[in-house]
């Protein structure tokens, strides 16, 4: 396939996982690269735009692929996309790839510098679940020794004491989740207190509390998380051939591969199609946002 046509294949959704577009892509990145980043800016710049297509599948491919072949020029859109303050769009436009691997692939992509994704966590525009995935970043680079442990807890201490809003959210659940991952026992004090004042919203992964994880060994509790793959960096964006799933592999790089299945791609478009019925059912959202025409989307 020639780079026009791999992007082609992968700018809209077919029903089907493009394997050959994405394994070309993978093995012309030198060529293709500039092009996936194009893609990614393209979404930061018109996230509404672009939400109201829900077969537009480019800005999808070009997160998991710049993430593979870290691209650290898609860090920069991909956050900017992430800080959209319009919950409808910032669904519609990332599905559960939001949910389910946006950390992952924002630890994929670090640069070493950790301000940006910090401004994430902290801009009180962003979305919630937004700024909770850049905690899930950070807790990811360092279950892969990108970042001390040491330096993460003291900015989780900031993030209690002083730079989160003491107003009930995602943001508060991820940060103390984060804590009790890493088994930060000397933030008891702090996350007690957020408990205290009912800061924490959702559901935690682990049916054990998360004061409890607060008091476990620290080398077990880090051990552990190498084996948990919402802190895995994406390694291959193509499913593995002959299959064999996550549970039969049971190694870290494993989990990278699969996101994009077509059940994913599926879930993904079925997703944004719900959020953009409900963008089009009020003209404007609630920070004043259009609702964008519904003309194709073009990259180029």
């Amino acid at each position: 396939m020639t780079k026009d046509e791999v992007i082609a294949e992968l700018s809209a959704y077919t029903g089907r996982f493009p394997r050959e577009a994405v394994e070309t892509a993978t093995a012309i990145w030198s060529e293709i690269a500039g092009d996936m980043v194009t893609a990614l800016e393209y979404a930061a710049a018109n996230p509404v735009e672009l939400a109201n297509d829900p077969d537009a599948m480019l800005h999808t491919y070009a997160m998991y692929l710049c993430a593979e072949k870290r691209e650290t020029r898609a860090l920069a859109p991909i956050l900017r996309a992430m800080s959209c303050p319009d919950p409808w769009a910032l669904d519609a436009l990332f599905g559960d790839t939001l949910t389910d691997a946006a950390g992952r692939i924002v630890a994929s992509l670090f640069t070493g510098d950790v301000q940006p994704i910090q401004e994430l966590i902290e801009n009180r525009e962003a979305d919630e679940f937004s700024r909770g995935q850049g905690i899930v970043a950070l807790t990811a680079l360092v279950v892969n020794k990108r970042l001390e442990r040491e330096v993460f807890i003291a900015y989780l201490r900031e993030l209690f004491e002083t730079r989160l809003e003491r107003e009930p959210s995602q943001v508060w659940t991820a940060a103390v989740d984060a804590a009790a991952e890493l088994a930060a026992g000397e933030l008891e004090p702090a996350v007690t207190k957020a408990y205290e004042e009912g800061l924490l919203t959702g559901v935690f992964d682990s049916p054990e509390s998360p004061l409890s994880k607060l008091t476990t060994d620290v080398d077990a509790a880090m051990d552990a998380l190498n084996w948990k793959p919402r802190y895995t960096l994406i390694e291959d964006t193509v499913i593995p051939r002959g299959g064999g799933g996550e549970a039969q592999q049971q190694k870290r790089v494993s989990a990278g591969p699969r996101v994009l299945s077509r059940f994913a791609c599926d879930l993904i478009r079925r997703r944004r199609r719900n959020s953009i019925a409900r963008l089009r059912h009020s003209p404007t959202n609630t920070k004043g946002l259009q609702v964008a025409s519904t003309a194709g989307t073009s990259y180029t």
